[in-house]
């Protein structure tokens, strides 16, 4: 409990506009070793409702954090040393005030737009100093529905309605068409009327007309366990969000050489191209490496009617290894023993029908040769691969793979 016996005044809950105020130290303390205040009376406002807690100085001292203390309710000031004064001046990042405001009312004011346009009640709801979200109790909205309340939500803004902060009971707010009645919080309960359109218990800071909040934009929605998250932001987050897009555009329209209502097109077109140059890119690869594998099926001589193929790639792109290999072991008589060097190293092991030889052992006596390497597969074909090693070191396990089997196959002949 406080050392004066008193409760800190909460000067936030009638006054969101003070940023500069002279107040008491009633106690100080430390806790998890930072130094804390309290004060008699307070317009900081801390972390609770899902906005987050004031930042500002006290006695010049920076504040770091600000918060509920749970055993009595008193409000902690976390500061980065304790002053030597117990009367102190404290000054509030309005910055950071004011924007909270206005992302906290235009919060308000989109979860009653939701509700008028949607029938979708506000289930969630957290503001940070890069996100400010509501998550909705529906599975899914349309585009056209989101546009809408969008729409609806600004017309309220630019109506520059009152927002009055308002007292009742929880008998008295029983009978009132509250947006939501908080389970908790005490018999008194504080509401936030933005006047003909919205009433609702809430602790935070807010605007005092709608108009203050400027602009609503929504920036994205998503699915979540069965709701539909809606990230949006207000006044200068949304000027900054503007900013930004507004740069991003330019920087398009000046690399593609289109206006901004082109540009859509113009990326499309692009897109388009890019995906029919990887097929051509692809197609070519194919042939080259089909060429590639006649060549390497005619240099290859057979021995006993076999044709043992060692070949290592530079790279291992769409898995050329394995598709070479596979290729080989397509023609008669035919072992293709194939690696690739790169981020790692890979081998692809396989042979014909009617080639002897157990591919998944090869593969292991290769393997071995490289480090941390693993892999498995059948008898006709077995693939691994290990960390990346030079293209001789690949060579010199693939003709190890190649040694063992011409053993093998001397002792079978």
């Amino acid at each position: 409990m406080l050392k004066s016996g008193r409760m800190t005044e909460r000067a936030y809950y009638t006054d969101s506009y003070t940023s500069t105020f002279s107040a008491s130290v009633v106690a100080q303390f430390e806790a998890d070793g930072h130094p804390c205040l309290i004060l008699d009376h307070t317009f900081f406002y801390p972390v609770s409702g899902g906005q987050p807690a004031d930042r500002g100085t006290i006695a010049g001292i920076p504040v770091t954090d600000v918060f509920i203390r749970p055993e009595d309710s008193a409000i902690i000031h976390v500061v980065e040393r304790l002053p030597e004064t117990s009367e102190v001046k404290a000054v509030l990042d309005w910055a950071r005030r004011f924007d909270h405001m206005q992302q906290h009312t235009g919060q308000h004011i989109l979860s009653q737009a939701f509700i008028r346009i949607a029938a979708a009640e506000t289930v969630g709801f957290h503001l940070s100093e890069e996100t400010l979200t509501i998550d909705l109790g529906t599975q899914e909205l349309q585009q056209s529905v989101i546009d809408a309340a969008e729409s609806e939500a600004n017309r309220i803004v630019w109506q520059n309605r009152p927002v009055i902060v308002r007292w009742a009971s929880r008998e008295e707010a029983s009978a009132m068409n509250l947006r939501k009645i908080p389970a908790n919080g005490g018999e008194k309960l504080r509401l936030i009327d933005i006047l003909d359109y919205d009433l609702t218990a809430c602790g935070g800071t807010h605007v005092s007309r709608t108009g203050e909040v400027g602009l609503i934009k929504i920036i994205k929605q998503e699915s979540r366990n069965q709701k539909v998250r809606i990230h949006f932001v207000c006044g200068g987050r949304a000027l900054e969000h503007y900013h930004y897009v507004n740069q991003v555009v330019a920087e398009l329209t000046t690399q593609l050489t289109t206006g901004a209502v082109e540009l859509s097109a113009a990326v499309a077109k692009l897109q388009d191209n890019e995906k029919q140059a990887r097929r051509l890119s692809k197609q070519l690869q194919e042939e080259l490496d089909s060429i590639e594998a006649a060549r390497l099926l005619q240099e290859s001589p057979a021995v006993n009617g076999v044709r043992i193929v060692t070949y290592v790639m530079q790279d291992d792109t769409s898995g050329r290894a394995r598709a070479m290999a596979a290729r080989l072991a397509g023609s008669d008589g035919v072992i293709a023993l194939i690696g690739a060097s790169g981020p790692r190293s890979l081998l692809a092991f396989g042979r014909s029908d009617n080639a002897p030889g157990d591919m998944r052992e090869l593969l292991q006596v290769a393997l071995g040769h490289l480090e941390s390497g693993a892999g498995g597969g059948s008898t006709n074909f077995a693939q691994g691969g290990a960390q990346a090693a030079e293209r001789r070191a690949i060579q010199e396990a693939i003709e190890l793979a190649a040694q063992q089997l011409l053993e093998d196959l001397g002792a079978a002949n």
